[in-house]
């Protein structure tokens, strides 16, 4: 049997960090084959001569050494957090709509393992559209424009199906339409400043 490594990524501390996870697991001979701690012990602890997360935002990749994580990890701890990477290594205030790239490689015991793995950040896209929702009692309250009023709406409420269709397509490996969503996601922010940036 070989270790099939799993990562997972959540955005934290509104938006300015990535924390990724090891999700591999523990071996288990009819829920999990190629976890950790095999029965040819391809151990967490054995992780000693490298281990790191790769991580390509906009064109730019910066390496994490994790081996200290992995390897004090309890051998009965299914998830280990691996590392909380501040945005602000790579010149930036928050992630940035779209995908970004996660490489996670580990050598165990002469071996080398590795996965890639692409995540999905719509951070400015959701907080321009919550701030729009945020607008709807003082527009409908004017009574100025019913016209521009329900534009603004419909809009709105495009741009949130929007965000759940890209968080969909993501989920079912359907990438190519991201960037074209986004974009008009964009669009439907692009006359409002929403203070997401």
């Amino acid at each position: 049997m070989a270790l099939k490594l799993k990562v997972s990524s959540c955005v934290t501390n509104n938006c300015s960090q990535l924390t990724i996870t090891d999700v591999t697991g523990l071996y288990n001979a009819t829920l999990n084959l190629y976890g950790w701690n095999q029965p040819d012990d391809v151990d967490t602890r054995d992780a000693t001569s490298a281990a790191t997360i790769s991580l390509t935002i906009g064109g730019t990749t910066l390496d994490y050494d994790v081996v200290t994580q992995l390897v004090t990890v309890p051998t009965t701890q299914e998830d280990t957090e691996l590392v909380t990477i501040d945005i602000a290594d790579f010149g930036l205030t928050s992630i940035p709509d779209g995908l970004y790239t996660i490489t996670y490689n580990v050598t165990v015991g002469g071996e080398e393992y590795t996965i890639t793995k692409t995540g999905l950040s719509t951070c400015a896209a959701q907080c321009c559209i919550d701030n729009r929702f945020k607008q709807f009692p003082d527009k409908l309250a004017a009574c100025c424009n019913q016209c521009e009023e329900a534009e603004f709406i419909k809009e709105t409420y495009i741009g949130q199906a929007l965000i759940d269709g890209l968080h969909y397509a993501y989920l079912c490996g359907n990438l190519s339409v991201i960037n074209k969503n986004l974009t008009r996601i964009q669009r439907i922010c692009g006359n409002i400043d929403c203070g997401c940036n």
